[in-house]
């Protein structure tokens, strides 16, 4: 046997190893890739999260603004109503007084025309023809009777 003839082809044998080396690592290094991806992933969903609670942070102050601004705006209308309860009651006092008004303007005036007609009579009656003219009227009545 010559030393060619003894020696085994070693490249098929080369190439097998490193077939199976490159499935053995293929298998690995999915592992791996897949445990780096997944602690990529971690990361990235853990900054997702936390962009998450910031935002829902901010929208939890913002609905905290408004439920106070909310709060604020009923006791102002509560205010407001009550302002608005004391103006109607003014007003109807208001309203009162004036229909009050009227009926005290008409009164009066019918009170002074009587006084004036009353000052008149009167006027007639403190003067002393008004007794001579109503004493001949009657001595004038008697004598026409008889």
């Amino acid at each position: 046997m010559t030393p060619q003839e003894n020696t085994i082809d070693r490249q098929p044998l080369q190439d097998e190893a490193f077939r199976r080396l490159d499935r053995l690592f293929d298998d690995y290094g999915g592992r791996i890739a897949s445990l780096a991806a997944d602690d990529t992933l971690d990361r990235v969903i853990r900054a997702k999260n936390a962009e998450i609670e910031g935002r829902d942070a901010i929208i939890e102050r913002q609905m905290r603004a408004l439920a106070d601004q909310a709060k604020t705006v009923a006791a102002q209308k509560k205010e407001l109503a009550a302002r608005a309860d004391v103006l109607r009651a003014r007003s109807e006092k208001l309203k009162a007084l004036k229909r009050s008004h009227a009926t005290l303007t008409t009164t009066t005036k019918r009170l002074k025309q009587k006084a004036t007609a009353l000052r008149a009579r009167l006027e007639k009656k403190r003067d002393l023809g008004y007794y001579v003219n109503k004493w001949l009227g009657r001595l004038k009545g008697k004598s026409a009777a008889a």
